[in-house]
């Protein structure tokens, strides 16, 4: 709700947001914080990680689909979601301190960059075999083993880039290891 809250440019929405934001960064305003880290939920179908860098004035995409997907909700890169995202920073900024950005002209919006570590499709499987309760509609189901590691790699994304470490090593490896992890924990 809070993406196509922005994306909408609903201002109760965004208030309501910026309120959960708050809570998050014990009160303080956004400003306040180094980065801010926005998870996001591509039309239903995929997740990014774009990372607003206040100190540094820059908002960056991390995308592991972006060399197959090209979602139009998000632009190419990503970079239409780059530019709600900073609307948003402006518009919290003229809310917050009753005035216009500061430097708002420096800020670097950057797309999903090439070397960003891609999620790898895997081999799709007929699953009638461990469906047998299912096996009229299994017959139909397909579970593909890694197109769906975008939220395993927007996590890992997010956990190096809070540590201002690199994500250019990530590897389908490390994603599988952290989403059987995560399914575990």
């Amino acid at each position: 709700p809070q993406w196509r809250a922005l994306k909408s440019q609903r201002r109760i929405r965004v208030r309501q947001y910026t309120q959960l934001v708050n809570k998050v960064c014990s009160g303080e305003d956004i400003f306040e914080v180094d980065k801010l880290f926005f998870v996001i939920n591509v039309e239903r179908a995929h997740w990014v990680l774009a990372v607003a860098d206040i100190s540094n004035q820059k908002i960056q995409m991390y995308d592991s689909g972006s060399q197959r997907y090209n979602y139009e909700s998000i632009g190419k890169n990503g970079f239409r979601c780059l530019e709600i995202l900073f609307r948003y920073i402006q518009d919290e900024h003229l809310d917050k301190k009753n005035t216009p950005l500061p430097n708002a002209n420096h800020w670097q919006l950057i797309p999903c960059h090439c070397d960003t570590p891609q999620q790898v499709n895997g081999k799709l499987a007929w699953t009638s075999k461990w469906l047998p309760l299912f096996n009229y509609y299994a017959s139909l189901i397909m579970l593909s083993i890694e197109d769906y590691d975008c939220g395993v790699y927007a996590c890992m994304f997010g956990d190096r880039l809070s540590k201002n470490a690199s994500v250019t090593s990530l590897s389908p490896e490390e994603a599988t290891r952290n989403r059987e992890r995560l399914v575990l924990s």
